[in-house]
């Protein structure tokens, strides 16, 4: 029931202007019978947004996926669970565009900038597993590996390591990778600790403009803009 409905509005779409634009995007629901609630973060929803992708693309179409809605209410180890493994399925399946995502908590019934931060540096860990593993003859690097063997006998400094440094590796900025004791010594943040100090950098900052000074006064002649 869910696929016919936007599939039927793209037939009629393109019965209009055919060939415009569009993206495909089926929304299977899932609800915890227990209570009625909707469920945004279980396994449940997870393959079937994957499955979604996957007919979506088989029809040639551009797959829309609403994925990674946690059901959590705080930025907790529920939360970083279930938005790792709906919306890495999604992307893993071939969805197209991932929405309904980022700063999504309490299955879209909450926001949080927190969150925003938080999920910014879990997509970029996506987009580094959907890449996968990249064989060629500069990432073999035979005669770097002869050089090794013959010379040094290690690859510390080796141009392709170095090269790899910067191509295969994500930093992140905000998850801790250090060890127990230089965590603590540096103050034992949780992620919530780092994400709140992130926003507050964030909202404490210029806020960049993307008009002209010129165009900006136009619009607030025009309407009752009330923000500074």
């Amino acid at each position: 029931m869910y696929a016919t409905k936007p599939l039927a509005s793209l037939v009629m779409v393109h019965a209009i202007k055919p060939g415009h634009p569009m993206v495909f995007s089926n929304w299977p629901l899932v609800i915890d019978l227990r209570t009625g609630a909707f469920a945004g973060g279980g396994g449940e929803i997870a393959v079937l947004n994957a499955a979604s992708a996957q007919i979506i693309n088989w029809l040639g179409l551009v797959s829309g996926v609403a994925a990674s809605m946690t059901d959590a209410k705080a930025i907790d180890a529920q939360y970083g669970a279930e938005k790792g493994l709906t919306s890495l399925a999604a992307a893993l399946a071939g969805g197209n565009l991932i929405y309904e995502s980022s700063g999504m908590t309490a299955a879209l019934l909450g926001a949080s900038f927190e969150a925003f931060v938080l999920d910014d540096e879990m997509h970029a860990a996506t987009y580094r597993i959907l890449r996968g593993v990249e064989v060629s003859d500069d990432m073999l690097d035979y005669d770097g590996i002869c050089a090794a063997v013959q010379g040094e006998g290690h690859f510390l400094g080796g141009p392709a390591t170095i090269a790899a440094m910067e191509r295969d590796y994500v930093y992140p900025s905000l998850a801790d990778r250090e060890t127990p004791r230089t965590w603590e010594a540096a103050g034992a943040t949780t992620a919530w600790d780092r994400a709140s100090a992130r926003v507050e950098e964030i909202l404490g900052a210029t806020p960049p403009a993307y008009i002209d000074q010129k165009t900006d006064q136009a619009i607030r002649d025009r309407f009752d803009i009330r923000h500074p």
